[in-house]
């Protein structure tokens, strides 16, 4: 074999290798390399999310519902207390009035 065949196969050999090693990786990352067009749509999609994410008056926004969230979410709990406690209250003071009607009989 010739030099120049020699070369050429180990460059062959090379190209391949590198192609299996980057469709590997490309997979373990959970890029179809099968289909670079797709591949190309799920980075620009990624890219226009990263956007959307970093945008100051998003995180406000989702700041402000995080905030409203918290406060429904005490406004429930604090609402459950108060019902149960009036119930509470509400037959506490019926067996007070039957008890002093049974008093005063």
């Amino acid at each position: 074999m010739s030099d120049e065949a020699t070369h050429q196969l180990i460059k062959v050999m090379a190209h391949e290798a590198a192609e299996e090693a980057v469709r590997r990786t490309l997979t373990t990352l959970g890029i179809d390399a099968t289909n670079p067009i797709e591949a190309q749509r799920d980075m620009a999609a990624l890219r226009e999310l990263r956007d959307l994410v970093e945008d100051p008056e998003l995180q406000k926004d989702l700041l402000h519902l995080r905030r409203w969230r918290k406060t429904m979410d005490t406004v429930e709990t604090k609402g459950i207390l108060v019902m149960v406690s009036l119930l509470i209250s509400g037959i506490a003071a019926a067996f007070w009035i039957g008890f002093k009607d049974v008093l005063g009989k």
